[in-house]
């Protein structure tokens, strides 16, 4: 009797403790969901009202107009700021397209306007956005006969989100190099996964009719959440490619992350309605090993091989943008499969900047910036360096 009182006792207390848990989990998600919704958010474990990085949001490319902002409006975190404020109209005009390589691309031959403000207070930039016939944001002021080529491929760091077309990267350094005719094919929210199906997808002799050139790949801390579709990024790509190394440690790809990975993914979705992971903004997989950084080089060294099949001789070199903080995990892979890099990930651009290097409340590289970085990559790329009146 005594040895079944003990065993009724046992499971009588693991029932209460397990039913305590429950309780108090549903306590945690009720006050977590009322944290996330009145803007009190972490970042990591800490409060986020640390500085901005250079940043890509995890999300479709859309361009925004603005209108009040609706109750219930999700808030994003930027700086020490009531980020409620800071708002984009869900009413868009789509600059992307469907594509069946890489999931989605840019519209040829559109034309845009991104406006983006803190309301009832001003805009934080209104501008349009171009792009060419073969869906590049275009590239003005290239005049004149140019008979080699800049190819610059990235993220919305290279597409100039938040600029003027005349402000990005690409065109800057077009301006420094009057012998060069710069391509942006930079697109918002890439990943290295969707950087290579566009590789692979496009014809690239057809594209850049020049037969010398070099090509200048941007690369940003964004890029690798977006290429694994951790859990924090999962719902917005989970139609976009999906590379996997094989049992060889090949490089292969597996469809999309839907179909490719669909019970990682799934299990995303599902920890997506967890207000208290929302609240500590926990990504899955907790921490990025070995094996992640791997994958993404590969894939950065497959973009490399590719672009040498389609366009032989190109010189391929990788730029790591200010504040990378995954340079040096990459590194060591780039050495390894032979990958050019220029490494700007510990450079502070206030230090050289009477500017603001970002866009204030939004992430992404200021005119200011750009301008900086393409002195930087003439020089360190040994290109002919022109138009000395560019400030």
């Amino acid at each position: 009797m005594k040895a079944e009182h003990r065993r009724f006792s046992r499971i009588a207390g693991l029932g209460v403790s397990l039913l305590t848990v429950f309780f108090l989990a549903l306590i945690g998600e009720g006050v977590c969901f009322f944290l996330v919704r009145t803007g009190h958010q972490m970042d990591g474990g800490v409060r986020a009202s640390s500085r901005v990085k250079l940043l890509d949001r995890p999300a479709r490319f859309r361009v925004q107009t603005t209108i009040p902002v609706p109750r219930g409006t999700p808030p994003v975190a930027y700086h020490n700021y009531d980020a409620r404020k800071i708002y984009e109209d869900p009413r868009v005009t789509q600059l992307s397209q469907f594509d069946l390589s890489s999931g989605y691309s840019m519209r040829p031959n559109s034309e845009a306007r991104a406006v983006r403000k803190i309301v009832g207070e001003r805009k934080l930039y209104d501008v349009r956005y171009t792009t060419d016939s073969f869906g590049r944001r275009r590239t003005p002021g290239q005049r004149g006969p140019r008979n080699r080529y800049l190819a610059f491929w990235g993220c919305s760091f290279i597409f100039g989100e938040g600029l003027e077309d005349n402000e990005t990267l690409p065109y800057y350094v077009s301006r420094l190099n009057p012998k060069h005719r710069a391509y942006n094919y930079g697109v918002t929210a890439y990943g290295t996964n969707m950087i290579l199906a566009q590789v692979q997808a496009r014809n690239l002799r057809l594209e850049i009719p020049e037969k010398e050139g070099t090509v200048v790949y941007v690369f940003t801390d964004q890029q690798v959440p977006c290429a694994l579709a951790t859990r924090l990024y999962v719902k917005s790509i989970l139609d976009l490619p999906y590379f996997f190394e094989d049992s060889r440690g090949q490089l292969r790809r597996g469809g999309t992350f839907r179909t490719g990975r669909s019970w990682i993914s799934g299990l995303y979705l599902l920890s997506l309605r967890s207000h208290i992971l929302d609240f500590l903004n926990i990504d899955f997989p907790l921490r990025l090993g070995e094996r992640h950084f791997r994958l993404v080089a590969k894939m950065i060294a497959e973009t490399q091989a590719e672009f040498r099949r389609k366009k032989s001789g190109s010189p391929f070199f990788v730029v790591f943008a200010p504040r990378s903080s995954f340079a040096k995990q990459l590194i060591p892979y780039f050495e390894e499969y032979g990958i050019h890099y220029l490494d700007y990930s510990e450079m502070d651009l206030d230090r050289y900047l009477k500017e603001p290097p970002i866009i204030e409340y939004d992430g992404h590289p200021s005119a200011a910036a750009n301008r900086f970085l393409a002195r930087l990559i003439t020089r360190d790329l040994g290109l002919q360096a022109g138009d000395p009146t560019l400030p």
